[in-house]
């Protein structure tokens, strides 16, 4: 196990060091506490620290504090070598010290806590990644690993909220896989999900990654474009159109050309309107375009549908 030794005694450091390494782990040295903290805030940061708990000036104390004062980052196990008796010992365990051992460090000693320092460890990292996995599978659709639908509405009202303060442009691509339940009725559903996920893997590959796609529901996805001119995502929806059916997808050993169709609609800060305006009007726009032959892309501002006029005039 990697273990930042934190000293600002060489000699203190080096035996610490050494220890370490008899013991079996590989030790990390910093000398300051600024230098402590960069390296417990890098990317792949030691889990375990020894920190200087006498009037070195290192304040181990103060690092204790701001370690344990972040949010969603990987625990460190911290181990105040060196404190004193009495209120320093108890000052450093409210900090968020995990240990307290005494100066100079005991080989056998050392070995106990860091065994027991490695089994917490390893108890918080399962409980991070139990927790982002809820957290990922409350978030997002299980078949094809984009936003739920709950999800992807709740950032498009983070959008149009942005849009509001702004004044910056939103645009929204609704997406429908063309003859769907045929798929599902000539190959199954298991191949009718394996036909979804090339699609989105498809779709993803040509969005910016800033933006948002997400299972609207069924064989529909909904594309949150911020910053996005209703012009600009017209051209992008045509793009994702024809990437989509410019390779057969592989279904049970056969060729099968799949295509979607879209309806573009943008949000405009500078006039009235709602999120669900919004979307009626994608939505309306996505059914120009599949009763004009399918394997198309329709604008709500090009569409000429009565319930369209109906949700402009809305």
């Amino acid at each position: 196990m990697q273990v930042l030794v934190a000293f600002p005694d060489d000699l203190t450091r080096e035996a610490a060091s050494t220890l370490l390494q008899q013991l079996g782990h590989e030790a990390v040295a910093a000398s300051t506490g600024a230098e402590a903290w960069r390296l417990l805030n890098a990317e792949a940061p030691p889990p375990l620290a020894l920190l200087d708990g006498s009037d070195s000036g290192m304040d181990a104390v103060a690092l204790c504090t701001r370690l344990r004062a972040r949010e969603d980052a990987p625990y460190a196990y911290l181990i105040v070598v060196g404190a004193g008796p009495g209120a320093v010992t108890l000052t450093a365990v409210d900090a968020g010290a995990d240990d307290i051992l005494a100066a100079p460090l005991d080989s056998a000693t050392l070995k106990l806590r860091l065994r027991a320092a490695e089994h917490i460890v390893a108890l918080h990292n399962d409980l991070r990644e139990s927790r982002q996995a809820l957290e990922y599978r409350s978030t997002h659709d299980a078949l094809t690993g984009t936003w739920n639908r709950a999800e992807v509405l709740e950032i498009l009202e983070r959008e149009v909220a942005r849009s509001r303060r702004e004044g910056w442009q939103v645009s929204v691509i609704m997406i429908d896989v063309d003859h769907f339940k045929q798929v599902n009725d000539t190959y199954g559903h298991l191949m009718g999900d394996a036909a979804l996920r090339e699609v989105t893997t498809r779709l993803t590959q040509s969005l910016r990654p800033y933006d948002i796609i997400g299972r609207y529901g069924g064989e529909e996805f909904l594309v949150v474009l911020g910053g996005c001119s209703p012009r600009n995502a017209q051209v992008l929806a045509e793009r994702l159109r024809e990437l989509v059916a410019s390779q057969p997808v592989s279904l049970a050993g056969d060729a099968v050309t799949v295509t979607i169709s879209m309806g573009v609609a943008g949000w405009d800060p500078n006039e009235c309107g709602d999120i669900q305006a919004l979307l009626r009007a994608a939505d309306v726009a996505l059914y120009e375009a599949k009763r004009a032959g399918r394997n198309r892309v329709r604008a709500a501002w090009e569409a000429h549908s009565p319930a369209l006029e109906a949700v402009s005039a809305a």
